[in-house]
Order: structure tokens, then C-alpha cells, then sequence
């Protein structure tokens, strides 16, 4: 009786460390007609930190788009391929080559598993713990390999 048990208890543990993985990310769904606004700013360059606290305006999940509407009526339209999470396409260095200053460096790593939704060359979305962020990066001439640098890092919430 005792090794039906245990061998039950085994079980359980394997198919539990088989999604350990998952747990960590916590899926959020992108689904057309969510809007969302910046919550809080996370990360700010410090070429980019003078004036605003978080992101102007409105994202909005579309269909095959993700639309961008400003405080003050400036509108942008991101066309966007698959609404599909992805593993995150940096190794550490590469993520790291993105600042510019090595002590401005934001570590993702007590963040758990990080997914990845491409927007642009520019911007794009991670999922970090259930928390869906908004990442930019700006070009700037620092005389490095790296002519991109990540400019901000917002949490977004839907919009109520």
C-alpha cells in the first residue's frame, strides 16, 4: 500500500516540475479590444529620464494590430503578424549590450521565465510573472556595436 502511495506522490512531483516552467509566466492573453495604459515606469534610460513618469496614451490589442493613441490625439498603428508569446530572443549578453552604462543595467532574472511578443524594431512586449510590460528602445549614437538602447520599461493594466 505504502509503495502505491509513494509511487502516486512521484508522480504528482513529476508532472509538477514538468510545468514549473509555466507556472513562473502566468499567460496573459492578448485579445483584440483590450486597451492598456502605462501603470508604472519600471526602467527609464538615463538619456530619457528628464520629463515623464510613464507611457502617454493608450495600446490597444487589435486584430492584426496594436494601435497607439497619445493624451493628445497622436495616433500610431503597429501592424503585428501572430499575437503569439515567444521565448525571449536575447541570450543575457545581448539583453545587457542594450545599456549603455554597464550600473544601468535592469537584471530580468528575479523576474522568473520571460516571454517575448515582437511589436516593431522598436518596441516590443515581455511577460514577466503574470505582468505584461512594454519596452522601448531608441537609437542613440553611443559609438558602440549597439546603436539601440532600451529606452523605457512600463507595467501596463487594461484599461478599466
Amino acid at each position: 500500500m505504502l509503495k502505491k502511495y509513494l509511487c502516486v506522490l512521484i508522480a504528482v512531483l513529476a508532472v509538477l516540475i514538468s510545468f514549473s516552467g509555466c507556472v513562473s509566466t502566468k499567460s496573459v492573453e492578448l485579445v483584440p479590444g483590450t486597451a492598456y495604459v502605462s501603470a508604472e515606469r519600471i526602467y527609464t534610460n538615463h538619456w530619457h529620464n528628464s520629463w515623464f513618469t510613464v507611457m502617454d496614451g493608450e495600446l490597444t490589442i487589435e486584430e492584426k494590430s496594436l494601435r497607439w493613441v497619445s493624451s493628445y490625439g497622436e495616433e500610431k498603428t503597429f501592424p503585428i503578424e501572430k499575437w503569439e508569446w515567444q521565448e525571449l530572443p536575447f541570450s543575457e549578453e545581448e539583453w545587457k549590450a542594450f545599456f549603455d552604462d554597464p550600473e544601468d543595467y535592469f537584471d530580468l532574472s528575479p523576474y522568473g521565465k520571460i516571454m517575448f511578443q515582437p511589436i516593431d524594431d522598436f518596441n516590443f512586449f515581455l511577460l514577466a510573472n503574470g505582468d505584461l510590460w512594454f519596452v522601448r528602445l531608441s537609437f542613440i549614437n553611443t559609438g558602440s556595436d549597439y546603436p539601440l538602447v532600451l529606452w523605457s520599461i512600463d507595467r501596463l493594466e487594461p484599461v478599466k
